[in-house]
């Protein structure tokens, strides 16, 4: 029986150690190596959000620069042009991609300066807490972000590192990584027509979508059959309220908005309806500028390009214009 009992002794202390030496040397990895990514989708975002820096970097004009801030539904819905004409007010677009969740609040501290005024029509689920860590925003923390990485608590490093063993991540050295990223930068070649409105070639230099024309007819019939969300447990992200503090902290006013509101075959049960209202509610609990209604997000089939979050020209003219009014009607005057 003795020996039973120290073979399972052995058995839990050796896979206590494999556990912490596993642990440490993936910590070492991430730490020190330059050349980790997990796969091209993801170093096509590396390149998205330094192109979004760049174009606020070169823009940005310090104090009463708006920032419309959000994922996809941000830079695709976004004319800059025309809440500029209605706001009085220089405009960046810094829409970049809702995949990457939360970590659009970290990586909008790195851009922002004193005196902006931020506006968020972001998707829901950036800001809501699943408490999960998403592939986007998990890939490129450990590929791009060292600097997040070593400011996670313990906890949340252990869940990084224990993603990072469970995932498929390549490790080059950094030159190699950088021409990889350099080839993805150059590259030209599209399978359809709408995969080049992803290309900051495609552009203007406010950071706006230009040829968004149309609609991907097969795509917009599939989106359908999309709901919107009914989460009865609406809690915002601890990413997202420490960059509210942050933005107190430097002068930055915020408002958040409705996003986009894709005509979802359930919008109008009670179920979506409570999740609208009680969005809403989360953020004044939180004492959270929140402006608008969500009825005045909602928008038509034909306003949409290829998804429920990306809209069309026609749908980005509309949407620019409801943004500017309302923004200029809660601007100081």
């Amino acid at each position: 029986m003795k020996k039973y009992k120290s073979f399972f002794i052995l058995t839990i202390l050796s896979a206590l150690l494999l556990s912490i030496f596993a642990y440490l040397g993936a910590d070492f990895m991430i730490r020190k190596n330059d050349g980790i990514f997990f796969k091209r989708d993801d170093l096509c975002i590396f390149v998205w959000l330094s192109q979004k820096e760049k174009i606020n970097e070169n823009l940005n004009k310090g104090k009463d620069t708006i920032v419309v801030l959000g994922g996809s539904s941000v830079l695709f819905g976004t004319n800059s042009n025309i809440i500029s004409e209605i706001t009085g007010k220089n405009v960046i677009n810094l829409g970049a991609h809702a995949g990457v969740k939360d970590y659009i609040f970290i990586w909008a501290k790195k851009v922002l300066k004193k005196g902006n005024i931020v506006i968020l029509p972001i998707e829901f689920g950036c800001v809501l807490d699943y408490n999960k860590i998403c592939d986007f925003k998990a890939n490129y923390i450990l590929s791009n972000d060292k600097e997040t990485y070593k400011n996670f608590d313990l906890l949340t490093r252990a869940r990084y590192i224990g993603y990072f063993l469970t995932h498929s991540a390549i490790c080059y050295n950094k030159n190699t990584k950088n021409e990889k990223i350099k080839a993805i930068k150059n590259n030209t070649k599209y399978g359809t027509i709408f995969e080049k409105m992803f290309d900051s070639k495609y552009w203007n230099e406010k950071g706006d979508v230009l040829n968004n024309f149309g609609q991907d007819k097969e795509k917009i019939k599939q989106a359908k059959n999309t709901k919107c969300p009914v989460s009865n447990n609406i809690i915002l992200t601890k990413d997202f309220l420490d960059f509210i503090k942050w933005c107190n902290e430097n002068d930055i006013q915020v408002f958040v908005t409705y996003p986009v509101i894709f005509p979802f075959n359930n919008l109008d049960t009670k179920e979506a309806q409570d999740f609208l209202a009680n969005y809403k509610k989360t953020f004044h609990k939180n004492n959270i500028n929140f402006i608008g209604e969500a009825k005045d997000s909602y928008m038509e089939i034909d306003d949409f390009l290829d998804s429920i979050y990306h809209l069309n020209q026609a749908g980005q003219r509309k949407r620019s214009i409801y943004l500017g009014n309302l923004i200029k009607a809660h601007l100081p005057q």
